[in-house]
């Protein structure tokens, strides 16, 4: 039987004996089997010999075909002969067979499938063939034999035997011997096994399981008295005996052993200290009084492991690995542990054990005492956290004495609080206006705490406000203050914490916010030494306060931009400022301690100070326009203002100057003046002035009855130059050419500027036409001289419009519009010349505004599209981007080129609804193509100048990607360099917001502004495109292929695509590929195209 883990002999001898056995009997059966096998073989091929011998006998002595077709067919009715053929002939023939319906057949016509094949083949090698299938139970013999001819020769003829049996018989006989046999065999080896358990069984099982049973009464009865029973005189007999022998010594010593025991157990029962003892097993069996008094449980609640419940969780892993380890040395140990008391607090104690052995040495178990270290322990904590405190309190006081302000005092007191004060988290926080909210400014933490910021901390003490002395909770759990709290306690109320109030005297008080994460941490000494941590915190922020206020007003005094100065009563200086010695020219030694006389006697008269100073001293300040004078005796005029400041008594203790210099605000005064009627930038008169100038000089005409001419000039292409070089060097030349306007007037002629690029000059004497063209012709001379600007000369051409009093109209307004008109007309015929008014110039403006209406009206009415010019790789010509250009087919018109109708859009600001349109078409276009499923390409749209300096322009692009849901990879957006170069800050910024959409940029027509490579590489850009003005000559001269590869290598060096436009021929490609273009444009691949001619380049993906 099993018994519990236990596993007795005669289960282990009944295993092995069955296994032996069962082994035995397969490995008899495997034997028999095979003889089985071996004998069935033999009894069918002994039968297939002896039919074969008498067929063969029979085939050669027949004379007769009928005698041997009646021999097979006598062989046939056996019972084991399934079938019997013989074959014979040319062609092979069934010569006689068992089944009479197979006789005188071909082989070939056999009804079994095989068969044939089989005969024919045994007939052909004269070899025999024999197959048994054992499954079964059948042999098929194939055996060549010779039979007599049928001729009168008598010849014998080679043939074939084949003859089937039956087997089943035979195995049948073969199965049935072996049976028995086995049958036999099995008997007598089970019968041997059973003798041979059954001899082991009487003489040693059954002996031991008699001691066994004697030891399991003995430990259940407890009867020390029974003995194991001696039932043989063998080796068990000896063993049983020897068994007796040490339980009669055994029960002796346990009887020592117990008196022993109890004589210590009295002794320790009165010891004062905590005592135990534990047993051989090394559970704890026993403790005495002092024990159980002082853990508060009974001695049943304590023995085995329970004593264990009372360590503290963190130490108990290690007090049982210690009394383990000492258990199994059997030596003593000595181990510091916490253990829970009555009240429920931890307590420290020193556990000192000892092995226990009785008089003969041999170990009994373990007795041990503790010894309380909780009392001491708190004491050394107690002086070592005032140690620490105090040492906090000389460093928040070293602290205040090294820091100037508060941000830099209360991060370092927070940090001195946890670090020498042992705090687990310190924060000073003052509270919000109008609010109980505590927001801290500095805070210091350590373990959950230390990655507190001064952010996510705040405290709310809905119920209390900052308290009026420190508010102290040891137990949150139990304290009211706790429950009021909506802040740090409410979320994490573990431990003790404390709230000191620091007291700033004006202004809302702050706090010191302490936390422990331990209860009763803040005793009486504790408090009493942070009470005076946190006064001595707000005394410095009041004296921080107090300092900062005196530092401000000192700033305030000494950095004001207006004069100060300080006197006593009796006019002696006390003070000035620096804006006083900066205004005056007097420093302080000149004027402090003595009188100051500082008004311009000139402009006030005798007694002007005194005077100022009663006015002062009867209202309290006085106000006015005063001349100071200077040191260097110049004078200035000031605004200045006089106060007085009085004692604790209200008598006067000083007088406070202040004033300023307004020399500049008179200037100002004046200029405002001037530049109402004059440009301020030229310095010319304004177009405010052109009416009555020219008023005056028309009544002045009509009344002498002089002429007066009216020249209107236009600075021609002046916008290419603001656009290149930039707006202040458009001013330069503003400036320049108004100066050399006046260069060259006569008397009585005025040069006004009427507004951006045109000026207006007027000649009251005017005299017949030819003088007219010659005073006209000076003003172009004037401006034929090349100008020098930014390090750059070029020449500048102007257009003059002339219209005269009184033939070309009596009122300044017609003449100023008509002279404007001959001054289109002179652009017209071809620019940089002189034309005078005549009747009929109307016509051309009239087209020109015909045309800008029509333009407006072209949007509406959808005359605008959109037109894709490819853009192929310099490698292989495949296409890899397109660029969208803009077409107008007008229903009257035809197709207007672009270089007509897209410079008086930017003239007219149709440009900013044109190019949002374009933008749109483009998104919307790439979207349809996208879902048309086409192979996609970047397409790149051309962006004015007007409308890449609009704020919204980065947004309009990006809610056009986003409307159409287009893949912001997919657009690129192609500026000038006059565009990027005319505010290189605010460009870069947007060229950074458009690469952040994840869009391409290109310079477009590189080469022909004006540009700083300083400034260039600072641009987000992805592609440079050389203009075809280079391309176009780039093989007929060296100049434009250096201009070409110069251009290359600088793109290349900032990480950019080169684009090539304009490439009309296949010398232009190769020339192109050889400089290191990346990307080809131009008719030579293809011009622009409608979008549903260009899907079909596209393809489908």
């Amino acid at each position: 039987m099993i018994f519990g883990g236990f596993l007795s002999l005669r289960w282990r001898l009944i295993g092995p004996l069955l296994a032996v056995w069962a082994v035995g009997m397969a490995l008899l059966v495997t034997v028999l089997y095979t003889s089985i096998l071996e004998r069935f073989r033999t009894l069918v091929d002994q039968r297939a010999n002896a039919i074969v011998s008498a067929v063969s006998s029979a085939a050669e002595t027949a004379r007769e075909p009928a005698d041997l077709r009646r021999f097979v067919s006598s062989l046939g009715a056996a019972r084991d002969i399934v079938r019997v053929v013989l074959v014979a002939g040319e062609p092979a023939r069934v010569v006689a067979a068992s089944d009479h319906g197979w006789q005188d057949q071909p082989v070939t016509a056999l009804p079994e499938q095989a068969l044939p094949a089989h005969l024919l083949a045994a007939l052909a090698a004269r070899k025999g063939e024999r197959r048994l299938d054992a499954d079964l139970r059948r042999l098929d013999v194939l055996e060549p034999v010779l039979l007599v001819g049928g001729g009168a020769s008598g010849r014998l003829e080679e043939g074939v035997l084949l003859l089937s049996l039956d087997a089943a018989s035979l195995w049948q006989a073969a199965w049935q011997t072996v049976v028995h046999l086995s049958l036999w065999l099995g008997g007598i080896l089970s019968a041997v096994a059973g003798l041979i358990y059954v001899l082991v069984s009487r003489y040693v099982l059954h002996p031991a399981e008699a001691i066994r049973e004697a030891l399991g009464r003995r430990r259940e009865a407890g009867d020390s008295a029974l003995v194991v029973p001696v039932m043989r005189r063998d080796e068990l007999g000896e063993l049983a005996g020897a068994l007796n022998d040490m339980l009669v010594t055994l029960r002796t010593r346990n009887r020592q052993l117990a008196h022993s025991r109890d004589q210590h157990l009295a002794m320790l029962e009165s010891f004062p200290h905590l005592a135990w003892r534990a047993g051989l097993s090394g559970d704890c069996d026993w403790f005495n009084r002092a024990w159980l008094d002082f853990t508060g449980k009974t001695l049943e609640e304590e023995v085995g492991e329970g004593w264990l419940e009372g360590v503290h969780p963190d130490d108990r892993d290690n007090c049982l690995a210690v009394w383990r380890r000492a258990f199994e040395a059997r030596e003593p140990f000595v181990m510091e542990y916490r253990l829970r008391a009555a009240d429920g607090s931890h307590h420290w104690i020193a556990d000192h054990g000892a092995p226990i052995h009785d008089g003969d040495g041999v170990f009994t178990g373990y007795v041990g005492s503790c010894y309380d270290l909780q009392p001491a322990r708190d004491n050394a904590r107690d002086i070592k956290r005032m140690t620490r405190l105090y040492h906090a309190l000389s460093a928040t006081n070293k602290a205040i004495v090294h820091s100037r302000d508060a941000a830099t005092l209360l991060p370092q007191v927070c940090r001195v609080a946890v670090e020498f004060g042992e705090l687990d988290l310190a924060w000073i926080g003052f509270p919000e206006q109008h609010s109980s909210v505590l927001k801290a400014t500095a805070v210091q933490g350590r373990g959950c705490w230390a990655d507190l910021s001064i952010a996510g901390l705040e405290c709310r003490l809905t119920a209390v406000g900052v308290p009026a002395e420190a508010l102290i909770v040891n137990d949150p759990a139990a304290s009211p203050v706790t429950r009021a709290c909506e802040g740090c306690v409410a979320h994490t109320p573990e431990g003790s914490f404390a709230v000191f109030p620091i007291r700033l005297g004006e202004g809302p008080d702050g706090v010191l916010v302490l936390r422990k994460a331990e209860k009763n941490f803040f005793d009486e000494h504790t408090v009493a030494l942070l009470d005076e941590l946190s006064a001595d915190i707000g005394f410095a922020l009041r004296n921080y306060r107090r300092d900062e206020t005196l530092r401000l007003a000192a700033k305030v005094f000494e950095n004001n931009s207006e004069g100060i100065v300080i006197v006593d009563p009796q006019r002696r200086v006390v003070m000035i400022n620096r804006a006083f010695s900066s205004l005056t020219g007097l420093a302080g030694a000149d004027v402090i301690g003595r009188q100051l006389f500082l008004f311009d006697p000139a402009r006030h008269p005798a007694g002007f100070a005194s005077t100022v100073r009663d006015l002062a001293a009867a209202s309290g300040l006085w106000q006015g326009e005063v001349w100071i004078r200077r040191a260097a005796g110049d004078t200035f005029p000031a605004d200045f203002s006089v106060s007085v400041v009085r004692d604790g008594e209200g008598d006067i203790a000083h007088y406070v100057g202040v004033f300023s210099d307004i020399s500049q605000r008179k200037a100002a005064e004046e200029r405002i003046h001037f530049l109402a009627s004059h440009d301020f930038l030229t310095g010319l008169p304004s177009r405010a002035a052109l009416a009555p100038i020219l008023e005056r000089a028309l009544e002045a005409a009509a009344r002498e009855g002089h002429r007066v001419a009216l020249c209107f000039l236009d600075l021609d292409r002046f916008k290419n130059i603001n656009d290149t070089l930039g707006h202040h060097i458009g001013d330069e030349l503003l400036i320049e050419v108004g100066q050399r306007l006046q260069s060259v007037l006569r008397d009585g002629e005025s040069v006004l500027r009427h507004g951006g690029d045109e000026f207006v000059v007027i000649m009251p004497q005017a005299g017949d036409r030819s003088v007219l063209a010659s005073a006209a012709g000076r003003l172009l001379s004037a401006l034929d001289e090349p100008f020098l600007l930014a390090g750059c000369e070029f020449s500048l051409s102007t257009s003059i419009g002339v219209s005269v009093f009184p033939e070309d109209g009596l009122d300044g307004e017609i003449l100023l519009d008509r002279a404007d008109m001959a001054m289109y007309r002179a652009k017209e015929d071809g620019r940089n010349g002189i034309e005078f008014f005549a009747d009929g110039m109307a016509a051309p403006t009239s087209e020109r505004l015909s045309l800008e209406h029509a333009l407006r009206r072209a949007l509406e009415r959808g005359e605008l599209a959109l037109h894709y010019q490819p853009v192929v790789s310099a490698v292989d010509g495949q296409l890899i981007a397109a660029e969208a250009l803009l077409r107008w087919t007008h229903p009257e018109l035809g197709n207007i080129p672009p270089d007509r109708f897209i410079p008086l859009a930017e003239e007219s600001g149709l440009i900013l609804p044109i190019g949002n349109w374009v933008l749109d078409t483009l998104c919307q276009q790439l979207a349809a193509w996208q879902a048309e499923g086409r192979h996609m390409v970047p397409v790149a749209a051309n962006i004015s100048p007007l409308q890449f300096r609009r704020a919204d322009f980065v947004a309009s692009v990006a809610e056009a990607l986003r409307r159409h849901d287009v893949p912001p990879g997919l657009l690129t957006l192609e500026l000038t360099e006059s565009m990027v170069m005319r505010d290189v800050e605010r460009a870069a910024r947007q060229l950074d917001e458009l690469k952040a959409l994840g869009l391409s940029v290109a310079i477009d027509d590189f080469g022909t502004g004006y540009s700083s490579l300083a400034y260039l590489k600072r641009f987000a850009l992805d592609k440079l495109k050389v203009d075809q003005s280079f391309v176009r000559e780039i093989n007929t001269g060296p100049e434009d292929r250096a201009i070409v590869a110069a251009i290359v290598g600088l793109g290349h060096n900032l990480g950019l695509e080169l684009v090539a436009e304009g490439v009309e021929t296949g010398e232009m490609v190769n020339t192109l590929r050889e400089l290191g273009c990346d990307s080809l444009q131009g008719w030579h691949y293809g011009k622009a195209e409608p979008a549903a001619q260009f899907a079909d380049r596209l393809g489908r993906a």
